[in-house]
């Protein structure tokens, strides 16, 4: 082949996908805006293995639209890897400054971000909205399709007041860097814990009046979504613990509905420290820990003081632990979910991080169809379950030995339904003690 044609066929190789216009990193920091006139970034291909692909700092008003994302960061990432894998150390995952890495990274935007129609995929960080010294009003991410990113804010929105996140595919994130990584496998073997790199697939923290629907949310190497607040901190040992005054910032007012959320890696929906919410309409589905002696996942999480959240109509199903988890959180109210086939229960009361003065009282079970879980439908391990109603359940067939990923080499419980017969008498409660059968009233007939 002539070397001109040669030349010319490594040139348009090298050019940039269609549609995309070919940019280097956009860096913009302090530029007025207004919510007619924002800050407009849309139309490019950008890469940088070194650092961020777009970085927005203190503008009011931005959009972020149809750009393409791909290999930004990932140097960084690749470090942060080989770090750990020498030195097994989980803390050598932890980024010291988020904003020099990543995909899509906006910082302390007072007004409104909208992020949509972007492909990010293959960099270190996704798709990052935080705000450190003022909230944004509103931020809306929507219509993205996030794959392939290695360690953490695969979507993530810290401090907003709203919050809309939807439409977006989010898949296969944190997988090759940090799941398969021998080196993070040994320090969770060890009951360390760590930050990035065990990320959501979607999380928000400290943000209030959220809505995350019609997402489509699989493999991410920890929870599909997550509702954090900055009462949830780390403690010296790097474990989850709640700060003293946690309760001044519970975060409220969360709708989760319609998302698609599949084989993570944790938890599917991961809840903490909230008030007043909807959960429903969610298929969620197979989410396990991928390594023996790590833990387990649970379908729906209530991890510590969530209360006054109303959830139904889910499908939860083949999930490693049970179906739903609480852990001390009050007044909620649990109805018309389909919840079968998990592994430990279908509903359980779990002892994980403890809220001094809070027991998992008058939650409200009701109409739910629990069949097909393993060890009991309704199964308590903790000594903080409260006064809770069971009302028009229909719990068949629920019994007999757990049964969890890691005890088929395909990670599939799904494929090995014969191993989900028992033959036994359908089993409504394990215990801790007989005394816990008191706890769990059925209303008489009139209430």
């Amino acid at each position: 082949m002539p070397m001109t044609v040669l030349l010319l066929l490594c040139l348009a190789l090298a050019a940039a996908q269609p549609g995309y216009q070919r940019h280097d990193p956009i860096i913009v920091q302090g530029r007025p805006t207004s919510a007619d006139k924002p800050l407009i970034v849309e139309g490019y291909e950008i890469s940088d293995p070194n650092g961020p692909g777009i970085q927005i700092r203190d503008v009011n008003y931005v959009v972020i639209r149809n750009n393409l994302l791909h290999d930004c960061g990932t140097n960084v990432s690749r470090n942060k890897q080989r770090l750990v894998r020498e030195t097994g150390d989980a803390r050598k995952a932890m980024l010291d400054r988020p904003f020099e890495t990543g995909a899509i990274l906006v910082f302390d935007a007072k007004g409104t971000v909208e992020i949509c129609g972007n492909e990010v995929r293959n960099n270190d960080y996704g798709i990052m909205v935080q705000g450190h010294r003022r909230r944004a009003d509103a931020v809306r991410v929507h219509h993205n399709k996030v794959q392939d990113n290695h360690r953490a804010a695969f979507i993530w929105v810290g401090e907003s007041e709203r919050v809309d996140i939807h439409d977006n595919s989010v898949r296969d994130n944190g997988l090759d860097v940090f799941l398969d990584n021998e080196g993070l496998a040994r320090a969770m073997q060890a009951g360390k814990d760590f930050g990035d790199g065990r990320a959501q697939g979607i999380l928000t923290k400290d943000c209030h009046h959220v809505r995350i629907f019609r997402n489509t949310v699989v493999n991410s190497v920890s929870d599909g979504i997550g509702i954090m607040n900055r009462g949830l901190t780390f403690d010296e040992n790097h474990r989850l613990r709640f700060d003293p005054d946690y309760e001044k910032y519970l975060v409220h007012d969360i709708e989760i509905f319609d998302n698609h959320i599949e084989r993570n890696g944790e938890q599917g929906i991961w809840i903490t420290s909230a008030r007043r919410g909807r959960v429903y309409g969610n298929t969620v589905i197979a989410n396990a820990h991928r390594r023996a002696g790590t833990g387990g996942s649970t379908g729906i999480m209530l991890e510590g003081d969530v209360s006054e959240f109303d959830i139904f109509d889910n499908e939860i199903a083949w999930n490693d632990i049970f179906g739903i988890g609480i852990i001390c959180s009050c007044n909620n109210t649990i109805r018309g979910n389909r919840i079968h086939h998990n592994g430990d229960g279908g509903i359980g009361w779990i002892d994980a991080i403890t809220v001094e003065k809070r027991s998992s009282a008058n939650n409200v079970v009701e109409n739910n169809q629990i069949h097909h879980n393993r060890v009991a439908a309704l199964v308590v391990r903790t000594k903080s379950v409260g006064r809770t109603i069971l009302k028009g359940n229909e719990t068949t067939t629920n019994g007999g030995n757990p049964i969890h990923f890691q005890f088929y080499d395909d990670y599939d419980m799904r494929a090995h339904a014969q191993d989900w017969d028992y033959e036994g008498k359908p089993v409504l409660f394990r215990l801790m003690s007989d005394d816990q059968r008191s706890l769990f009233e059925t209303p008489s007939r009139g209430e």
